[in-house]
């Protein structure tokens, strides 16, 4: 297993487990014209079309005929080549913080801080009357009942219920359920796009013939178009296909611009003994037997380029002897190649027409030479591919996957940002994202591109998507300025402008433009041509930005986005679901809906489960307290039918709930505990409980330990019932009969209790209960008021949490002000 440099032969290699390509890529011997013996004549960035990585899948080899067998040199094995430096990404995945477990993390070690003091405390008090160990054995009680031992059990319980339904509902089995939790805090979604958004093939929908510099109507049907007319040969030559086991092998654009041509290929037998080149790389006929006379031999092939993005042939028709070369690629380059008298007028509205349909369009072209074959074997490929005369266009569809529109629209409105990093083409990439409508229709898109024509103080050139350049000197002035100011806060996708670039450009700004990198994070919606190490480190400077990523891709060119994200999404089982957290037996994107759904509800309810042991901890703390200030305590069945009767029955039913399965909504569940809304609903209940406590305490002087029981053991069914988050996020309460009626339960027991308790139970419970009916009448009114408030101000505080800060709107009327000043 080793990356190799090709130094004799050429290869097709199919690189699509690696780099995303869904091309299979020529590898030709590396060649460095002038080069002397002894210097090192590799180039990585360089040589990338001599080199042959490990992990990739070589489906063709062919020596030259005056050279020996095909013949590569080992430059890297293991863990250094390409293939391992994935492998290393999913063996050791970057260390993910979740603000929620930080936080949580910080409160347990505040209620350990409270612990320890009460304990002192307790043993300092417990001594005056009790033994050295008796008075420790008082305190650990504290320590145990302040820091409850059921905490991480109850919020394991939660994550659980989720997993077992996202595997029951969606197919979607998760190897991790922490990650559960995370996965309702993303804001930001990242797509593969090729078998993730897209299906694997590319459709052709038709070519627009053009004839004396005027737009013909469009031919659905290529293979109508006469065999003798260049058109025709032209879509039958100009690609990069090879026959690999009987089966025509190349990029699928070239597989099915070919068949729909209806021609064959040929290519010549070559044995091993051959000293000689074959004239002809490759034969080509109409399949049709009345028209074989039409025959054209393909005699150079001038492979894509993404620098030029064209490629050419240059072709000898069999049946008169000429030469044509044939070149396809661009629509803007191609024509830029053309005679300017024979390119339609119009060409710009015609490809505009079919762009903003979502097509794929390229142009082709051809220029008949008059040069002997052995000159043109030898003419540059600059003196071949100019003064052309236009032919066509030819138009694609990339069919998406059933549901990409609803599943973009819904992310959308949800203020969840969206963007694709791909290893394809920038302009495929453009046309699926504004097909699948991640690129919605009011935004303005530009394409950052590297120009050695740009004006000497930046490389950099802004594109329209509509192939208009604009001014270099206006980049600097006015477009980066805009970046600046949409780009300086974090972007939730709503942004009118974003920005569009290749894996080349994002290198170069991040080393040459460090100012643009944060910019371009907040405004960047389709990352093209990215390896996978540059997918990974996207995704870590997303994260360092302040967002909560998630990665949905298919193959092992994406597992080490995968890994890196905080939540990681598979649509297949293959090398990529070994990285992921999530894997969807269904590969379509809708996974992503019921991940983020079951997040959200599986964040809230841990919210809500967190905020409940927490309050009861700290009541019960609360009550032992009271009770210890008169040497007195709950007796073990008190305890127990607290912890087991109450405690674990509503723990359990708070983790139990679904997520609401409607639509997503804008207002994502708060991801830190230390927030304003759940720190201050938990304090501020713990509030009203330890009035109420201390009110029942001093209400019944005689029964106390009846007071505090009756009281406390209310205030935990209440505190599940206040704690219980339901819309938008989970299912509403009035759907979970299981809580209600247990609450009821549990309610009608505690009256039972407080009024008509049986001698054994009374016994059983070891309950004093007041003699005079008033003093229990009173103890329900305390009960009834501690409901009565406890839910009001519950409900005030959840709409308060709503409201936007004063340094909320404080940064809105910055950015107001400063967008203002850019318009003077």
């Amino acid at each position: 297993m080793c990356d190799a440099v090709l130094i004799h032969g050429t290869c097709i290699v199919d690189e699509s487990t690696l780099t995303g390509e869904s091309v299979p890529v020529t590898k030709t011997a590396i060649w460095r014209e002038g080069a002397v013996v002894g210097e090192d004549i590799y180039d990585e960035r360089v040589d990338s079309g001599s080199t042959l990585y490990c992990g990739t899948k070589v489906v063709q080899s062919r020596k030259n005929g005056r050279e020996g067998e095909v013949l590569a040199v080992c430059i890297r094995t293991g863990f250094a080549t390409t293939k391992g430096a994935v492998v290393r990404a999913v063996l050791y995945p970057p260390p993910l913080d979740f603000k929620f477990e930080k936080d949580s993390y910080k409160f347990v070690a505040c209620l350990a801080a409270v612990a320890s003091i009460a304990f002192v405390y307790t043993v300092y008090d417990k001594l005056r009357k009790h033994t050295l160990i008796h008075a420790i054995f008082y305190g650990l009680d504290l320590i145990t009942i302040v820091v409850p031992p059921a905490l991480p059990a109850a919020m394991t319980v939660g994550s659980m219920h989720a997993q077992a339904r996202l595997k029951r509902r969606s197919a979607v089995f998760c190897l991790s359920p922490r990650a559960i939790n995370v996965a309702g805090g993303i804001d930001c979604v990242c797509f593969d796009k090729t078998g993730t958004l897209t299906e694997d093939t590319l459709d052709l929908w038709g070519v627009v013939p053009i004839e004396n510099g005027q737009i013909c109507q469009p031919t659905r049907d290529p293979s109508t178009v006469p065999c003798d007319s260049h058109l025709s040969a032209a879509l039958a030559s100009c690609h990069s296909l090879t026959i690999v086991k009987g089966e025509l092998v190349g990029d699928p654009l070239d597989l099915k611009m070919f068949r729909s041509n209806d021609w064959i290929l040929e290519e010549p037998q070559m044995d091993n003994e051959s000293q000689f080149d074959p004239p002809f790389t490759s034969v080509l006929r109409p399949r049709r037997q009345a028209e074989l006379r039409t025959t054209v031999g393909v005699v150079k092939q001038l492979p894509f380029s993404s620098d030029l993005s064209r490629m050419s042939v240059v072709c000898q028709n069999l049946t008169d002897g000429k030469f044509t070369v044939y070149c396809k690629g661009a629509p803007e380059i191609i024509f830029s190649l053309c005679q300017p008298q024979l390119v339609p007028r119009d060409c710009e509205v015609t490809l505009q027409h079919y762009t903003q349909k979502g097509y794929r369009v390229i142009a082709i072209a051809y220029r008949e030479l008059e040069a002997p074959w052995f000159e043109i074997k030898t003419t540059k490929r600059e003196d071949l591919e100019w003064n052309l005369n236009p032919l066509g266009l030819i138009v694609f569809e990339n069919p998406l996957k059933p549901g990409c529109s609803e599943v973009m629209r819904e992310l959308h409105n949800a203020n969840i940002r969206t963007i694709m990093v791909t290893g394809d083409n920038l302009q495929t990439a453009l046309s699926v994202a504004r097909n699948c409508e991640m690129i919605q229709a009011d935004k303005s898109i530009q394409e950052i591109r590297i120009s050695s024509l740009a004006c000497a103080h930046s490389p950099l050139t802004f594109t329209s998507v509509t192939g208009i350049d604009i001014n270099p000197v206006n980049f600097n002035e006015k477009i980066v300025e805009n970046l600046r100011i949409e780009g300086e806060e974090k972007s939730t996708g709503t942004d009118r402008m974003c920005v569009a670039l290749t894996g080349e450009t994002w290198s170069y700004i991040k080393i040459n433009a460090p100012e643009l990198v944060s910019n371009i994070l907040n405004q960047g919606i389709v990352f093209a041509r990215m390896s996978p190490g540059q997918k990974q480190q996207l995704v870590q400077d997303l994260q360092a930005q302040g967002f909560c990523v998630g990665m949905v891709g298919d193959g092992a060119n994406d597992c080490g986005a995968l890994g890196a994200a905080n939540a990681g999404i598979s649509l297949s089982d293959a090398e990529a679901s070994a990285a992921s957290a999530f894997t969807a037996r269904t590969r379509g994107v809708h996974a992503v809906l019921a991940v983020l759904k079951e997040g959200r509800a599986a964040l809230t309810t841990s919210f809500g489960l967190f905020k409940y042991m927490a309050a009861y901890s700290l009541t019960e703390f609360t009550s032992v307290m009271l009770l210890y200030s008169q040497d007195s305590n709950f007796s073990d069945l008190q305890y127990l039918y607290i912890d087991l009767g109450l405690i674990t029955v509503f723990a359990y039913l708070l983790s139990h709930g679904p997520p609401s399965y409607g639509a997503l909504v804008k207002n994502a569940p708060e991801t830190s505990l230390l927030s304003r809304g759940p720190l201050l609903s938990l304090l501020v209940q713990l509030g009203i409980m330890g009035v109420f406590q201390m009110a029942a305490f001093y209400a019944v002087p005689h029964s106390r330990n009846y007071g505090i029981f009756v009281i406390s053991s209310v205030q935990y069914v209440l505190l599940a019932f206040v704690f219980f988050h339901g819309p938008p996020h989970r299912a509403p309460m009035s759907q979970d009969w299981l809580f209600i009626g247990t609450t009821i339960l549990a309610l009608l027991f505690m009256l039972y209790l407080m009024f008509f308790p049986a001698d054994v139970i009374e016994k059983l419970f070891d309950l004093k209960s007041p003699d005079k009916v008033k003093d229990r009448l009173l103890v329900l009114f305390l009960i009834l008021a501690n409901i009565f408030s406890a839910i009001v101000i519950e409900q005030i505080l959840r709409i308060y949490a709503t409201l936007p800060r004063w340094t909320d709107w404080h940064l809105l009327a910055q950015r107001f002000y400063r967008i203002c000043q850019s318009h003077r």
